[in-house]
């Protein structure tokens, strides 16, 4: 019985003690910096790059190829269409990279951005009625730049050889969000698009849904993985193309501290939030049962053995 007394109290510590891991976080408003052209090249990453890749195609034997370029690496398994394609592993979210955005006439900092990203792209083959999926995660990043304004900031990306991705900052009022994500490649490498059917297909992907909307001054965080279905891309190449952001930090128009403001957090990370008092509460409350009813056993047990003497 004192075992059961001492497992209910490490479950109610151990409880207490996840739940106090929440942050509050109070908004506060900074004006924005003043017009000007801006170029940068800051970035770290927390991991190498990886591409993992799954086909659909037909075929009558079982094909595996792989190939390298700079630090991406590729396996592509093709199979036939009755069985279940295998994929290469991947990192279960894409790491998280840091790029900054200065002004060159202070030299002061307009834009901060952490976040990982992880491109799908649902490509047509050469094989008959088939298809490859491949993911990529952006790593491999060569220069980063930029420019600040009143109104509009840009944050560009370059990254595998001749890939960028572009993040467009608008502000309104005292808010301000990003107003386009674009994605653009020269060319379709068959390095990475293995069995490419038309590997000179120029991408140009955009999605221009309103992102991360926050106050000026203020970041905008989302730990969550959000999905992002991107459009405008050539339809004979691709089924589909989306980017996937996690870990997500971010804020423009700043007045020049390379620190991020007060976060402000996304709708996901809000709910995910608002269920730890409950779970808590619903754990405590089964506990307490638990041990209210181990006592009324103990007891009821004790007066039978007096009763019997």
């Amino acid at each position: 019985m004192k075992a059961l007394y001492v497992i209910a109290a490490v479950c109610v510590l151990t409880v207490v003690n996840a739940a106090g891991n929440i942050t509050i976080t109070t908004d506060s408003t900074i004006e924005p910096t003043e017009e000007s052209t801006t170029v940068v090249t800051n970035l770290t990453s927390d991991s190498t790059s990886g591409v993992h890749n799954e086909s659909t195609t037909t075929s009558s034997s079982n094909t595996t190829i792989t190939s390298a370029i700079a630090d991406t690496s590729i396996e592509v398994t093709t199979m036939p269409t009755t069985t279940k394609p295998t994929t290469a592993p991947l990192p279960s979210k894409p790491p998280v990279g840091h790029y900054s955005v200065k002004n060159l006439n202070d030299n002061k900092t307009c834009i901060m951005a952490n976040m990982g990203v992880r491109f799908t792209f649902n490509y047509t083959t050469t094989t008959k009625q088939g298809s490859n999926v491949v993911k990529y995660d952006v790593v491999n990043v060569t220069k980063v730049s930029g420019s600040c304004k009143n109104s509009s900031e840009i944050l560009t990306i370059d990254f595998n050889e001749n890939w960028q991705l572009q993040l467009t900052f608008s502000k309104k009022g005292d808010n301000f969000q990003v107003s386009e994500f674009k994605f653009t490649a020269e060319s379709m490498n068959p390095d990475l698009f293995p069995d490419v059917k038309n590997n000179q297909t120029k991408i140009d992907a955009r999605n221009t849904k309103a992102f991360g909307n926050c106050k000026v001054g203020n970041s905008y965080e989302c730990n969550a993985e959000q999905t992002l279905d991107l459009e405008g891309y050539h339809k004979k190449a691709f089924s589909s193309i989306t980017m996937e952001v996690v870990n997500v930090q971010l804020q423009a128009f700043m007045d020049g501290d390379a620190k991020f403001g007060d976060a402000q957090e996304c709708k996901a990370d809000v709910e995910t939030s608002n269920l730890v008092p409950i779970i808590v509460g619903a754990v405590l409350a089964a506990l307490v049962v638990i041990v209210l009813v181990a006592y009324i056993i103990t007891r009821n047990r004790s007066q039978r053995g007096y009763e019997s003497v």
